[in-house]
């Protein structure tokens, strides 16, 4: 026997000392509870589907005749997909699966529902090889299905009676085109689901990337024309030069006042990106608002002094705002320019005046 002496082991990797060892995404979504898993694709279906489909519904209870999620895929609401929701320990087999075919023939079969263009399977432990093998010739669905349909399907369909292979039943089943059965792997449904709001509160991974502020139109639609901030603008420009500005073009004789007002709607649409991607990544909180909200703190009382023109107030508030620290905000860096919009935005609202 040797004997070896116990050497230092290597610390953990990705080891934390708060934290441990963490779980990546697939290993995390493979120990949820089966009521977080339900949730999880809840999220991903509010968040993600329904931005595929023209209407997506989320069954559940007895009468879901085998349909956790509906997806309605125009307005004709024939046309629909199926999602299928499994929470298990171990990889589907198909002797857990018997029953959601015949759950999907028999409800087709009555006319309870269409039958779907496609038929996903949505597993937490994702499927097994057996099942696996099926999906990959489905053409071998049909008979083994009706092989296990008095262990499986007889009294598994529903609670109300039996439901016995009729012939009518059974010519359907033969028929029936399981081509449209597909799995939605643990990987793809990690996937989709890590591009909705909710992935980084259950996954981590913190907030994504800003994306470049937009920039504004190079022309004002009519909504932005008939803004608050557009018109307090030309009433605050009207009065620094005593000459009426009734429009935006009306600026172009005086190249200050067109280079300002321009200089002030990049700053407005800058703020207006920043609320989208606000309201994008997060859930219940909004970290615009509070932003906004201290931005109006810092410079109400400047706004309500008093100037010789209304250019001025706006020069000196908007001055006063973008020297105010948001560090402490959950939107990470937020620019001068964003500070400036959130004035404008303040006008839209009737909170902040240029001109008394």
């Amino acid at each position: 026997m040797d004997l070896l002496e116990i050497s230092a082991p290597p610390r953990p990797e990705n080891g934390n000392i708060f934290f441990g060892t963490p779980l990546t995404p697939q290993q995390r979504i493979q120990v949820v509870s089966s009521e977080e898993f339900e949730q999880i694709v809840h999220e991903w279906a509010y968040d993600f589907l329904k931005t595929k489909y023209h209407e997506v519904y989320q069954l559940g209870g007895s009468g879901d005749k085998g349909r956790d999620i509906i997806a309605y895929i125009d307005d004709t609401k024939k046309l629909i997909d199926i999602y299928q929701c499994k929470h298990y320990q171990k990889p589907l087999t198909p002797s857990q699966y018997w029953v959601e075919f015949g759950k999907l023939c028999y409800y087709t079969f009555n006319g309870d529902y269409p039958v779907p263009q496609n038929y996903f399977i949505v597993a937490s432990q994702g499927l097994g090889q057996d099942l696996k093998d099926y999906l990959e010739k489905p053409e071998k669905i049909n008979q083994a299905l009706i092989d296990n349909w008095d262990k499986y399907c007889k009294k598994g369909i529903t609670q109300k009676r039996e439901v016995i292979l009729e012939p009518e039943l059974l010519s359907y089943i033969q028929a029936f085109d399981f081509k449209i059965v597909q799995e939605i792997s643990t990987l793809r449904l990690l996937d989709e689901y890590s591009q909705t709001k909710w992935f980084k509160y259950r996954f981590g991974g913190g907030l994504k990337k800003r994306p470049k502020a937009e920039k504004p139109p190079k022309t004002l639609d009519e909504s932005e024309r008939n803004l608050p901030y557009v018109i307090e603008l030309l009433k605050a420009y009207s009065e620094h030069v005593n000459t009426c500005f009734r429009t935006v073009e009306s600026l172009n004789g005086n190249d200050y006042l067109k280079d300002h007002f321009q200089r002030q709607r990049v700053d407005y649409h800058s703020a207006q990106s920043l609320k989208r991607f606000s309201r994008d990544e997060f859930i219940d909180e909004d970290p615009y608002t509070e932003a906004k909200e201290e931005i109006y703190s810092g410079v109400v009382d400047i706004c309500l002094q008093d100037y010789k023109s209304g250019l001025i107030r706006v020069n000196t508030t908007l001055s006063e705002a973008r020297k105010i620290s948001l560090d402490g905000n959950e939107l990470g860096k937020i620019n001068p320019s964003d500070k400036s919009g959130m004035c404008h935005e303040l006008v839209n609202e009737f909170r902040l005046k240029w001109v008394k």
